[in-house]
């Protein structure tokens, strides 16, 4: 657990789900998870939840079954076991494979799911921006790198939906991909709302 910031597993995947859930696109194509409007991501979350079938607790560094009776039963050595629905969670074949996962090397760190380790995301980061060429302070990237670690752009939801788009966007681009069913972040979409009305109403006023 020291390596993973995620609350459970045993659940199918996000991708897999979304296949179940959505089927394929009109080109006979799966679906995608990142191409889903975001009702849809969370509706394939929400049932990604409810599937799983262990739930990790960070603060005790345990790993309980959801089944769990919630008893322990002693052993002769006066030592206390699990119920058997946490045993056979260790025992199951997706919770070994997954501790048979070694550690990324420091160098595969930007690929890391933030969702699922952002400590180590952040450390990598952090180490990223001593290299040289980020050492200049007026460096924009630089700059805004540090203020997101500081926090400094937590309320900043319009901008960030706007960051979010640009860069899906690119990654569509990169990859070949056109721009169909394309969704901005809610707050991005509001703000254009407001900015539009704001312009049409202007532009009639005498």
């Amino acid at each position: 657990l020291s390596r993973s910031m995620a609350i459970g597993g045993g659940s199918p995947s996000v991708l897999v789900l979304t296949v179940r859930l959505f089927g394929q696109d009109e080109d006979g194509n799966d679906r995608r998870y990142a191409d889903l409007r975001q009702k849809d991501k969370a509706r394939v979350d929400a049932i990604q939840r409810h599937e799983r079938t262990w739930e990790n607790d960070h603060q005790h560094m345990c790993v309980f079954s959801r089944k769990c009776v919630r008893t322990v039963e002693p052993n002769r050595d006066g030592s206390l076991s699990p119920c058997l629905p946490c045993r056979a969670v260790l025992h199951s074949s997706r919770f070994r494979a997954i501790l048979a996962i070694e550690m990324p090397q420091p160098d595969n760190f930007r690929y890391i799911n933030i969702c699922f380790n952002p400590r180590y995301v952040r450390l990598r980061l952090q180490i990223w921006l001593t290299e040289p060429h980020f050492q200049d302070p007026e460096n924009i990237l630089l700059r805004f790198i540090r203020g997101v670690l500081a926090g400094q752009f937590d309320d900043e939801k319009v901008f960030f939906g706007l960051l979010e788009a640009m860069v899906q966007s690119k990654d569509r681009e990169a990859r070949g991909v056109g721009r169909q069913n394309f969704q901005f972040a809610p707050e991005w979409d509001e703000f254009v709302q407001i900015t539009s009305t704001y312009v049409i109403v202007h532009s009639i006023s005498p």
